[in-house]
């Protein structure tokens, strides 16, 4: 890299930055994507300062971050199922940045676009004082990974040489539990890695043959769902409460009690006694005798345990009750939570809400059923 060339080289750096911020334009729905915009500008904007004050010179040239973002973006758009970028994780009383997360968490990206052959220098000690190898940063994700599980997994650590590696660092590596790519074999590792998603609300039942748990923890709105006669056949009504007419067009549009039997089937169904206890009271109060046997049958299947073990785990979490976070709820997921398993829930606003306090159960969303046999006295059949 000249200096006479220095004006050809800077133009070229500031055109490879704006083309970066281009092929971010239609990923601004992907969380993390417009601070790493933000951060694109701001080298965009150092070399546009130097350029205008005429003071760059080769250095800046050659130790721009653009070369690291190019890396990223371009793993980012081989990326399926990516939910943030340049995400931060604390660990240890410090910070971690992840590049890209994907597959609702179950998948985290280090991009390296570094020469592989210097990396391996740092490896084998030739480097200064106190800086960390690539082994040492393999550790610390690995170990951060193991604070952050996705239904009771780690997240699978993926470090993407965009430059390639040699064979010698890539043995290092493989001495660890790290995942290595390059972009040759990127894609594939990553479908293969896809086998072994988690459960979640964004993806259909067909993709959860493979879950690892056998355990379900249902809270009260599934229970419902899955007794309704709404669900069982009887969603050609028009009733008078007109949220009760919504959902049996949805149920007769997209119905809930095949893809609960699905994800029940080979399972193990447990529920805690406060679920319980206010589903019979529910069911009791303005169930149907249709729905009350329904009921019956459900609770026969289930393996009920005690929720006393629960508040203390609650406590920790210091989570503020109001709105769409009751003390019922924050106990039901909790339980499930403690007893490694994934709670089945219509309950998608306290979902989000305990989400935005920092908090991640991992859940089945299903669409919500009342129980209406009681309402199709009043009610019309649709013909």
């Amino acid at each position: 890299m000249s200096c006479e060339n220095l004006p050809e080289l800077l133009i070229e750096k500031l055109s490879l930055g704006q083309n970066l911020l281009e092929k971010l334009h239609n990923l601004s729905h992907i969380n993390g994507v417009n601070k790493l915009k933000r951060k694109i500008n701001q080298e965009l904007n150092f070399l546009k300062k130097k350029k205008f004050n005429n003071t760059i010179r080769i250095e800046n040239i050659q130790c721009t971050n653009l070369n690291h973002f190019v890396a990223v973006v371009d793993t980012l758009n081989r990326t399926p199922n990516c939910v943030e970028v340049d995400k931060t994780f604390g660990f240890n009383d410090r910070k971690l940045s992840v590049d890209i997360v994907s597959h609702n968490g179950f998948i985290w990206i280090k991009v390296i676009a570094r020469n592989s052959k210097s990396l391996l220098q740092a490896v084998e000690g030739d480097t200064s004082y106190g800086t960390k190898s690539i082994v040492d940063h393999a550790d610390d994700f690995l170990e951060c990974a193991k604070l952050y599980p996705v239904c009771f997994q780690n997240p699978k650590v993926i470090f993407h040489f965009s430059q390639g590696i040699t064979p010698e660092l890539l043995n290092v590596l493989q001495t660890t539990e790290i995942t290595v790519t390059t972009n040759e074999n990127f894609v594939d590792i990553i479908e293969k890695l896809q086998l072994n998603k988690p459960i979640n609300q964004e993806i259909y039942v067909n993709n959860f043959c493979n879950l690892a748990t056998k355990k379900l923890n249902l809270d009260v709105s599934s229970m419902i769902a899955y007794v309704s006669n709404l669900t069982n056949g009887y969603c050609n009504y028009i009733y008078k409460e007109a949220l009760l007419t919504q959902q049996a067009q949805w149920e007769a549009e997209r119905p809930v009690k095949p893809i609960l039997d699905k994800l029940f089937n080979g399972r193990q169904l447990l529920c805690c006694e406060t679920a319980l206890n206010d589903f019979k009271s529910i069911i009791e109060t303005v169930g149907g005798e249709t729905e009350k046997c329904r009921a019956k049958e459900l609770i026969d299947r289930l393996c009920v345990l005690s929720s006393d073990v629960v508040e203390t785990a609650i406590e920790k979490h210091d989570i503020k009750l109001g709105g769409k976070i009751k003390k019922r709820s924050l106990l039901v997921f909790e339980f499930g939570n403690q007893i490694q398993s994934v709670t089945v829930t219509a309950n998608e606003g306290f979902v989000r809400s305990v989400k935005q306090q920092g908090v991640e159960y991992a859940v089945f969303i299903h669409e919500s059923r009342a129980l209406t046999e009681q309402k199709e006295k009043t009610a019309t059949k649709r013909i």
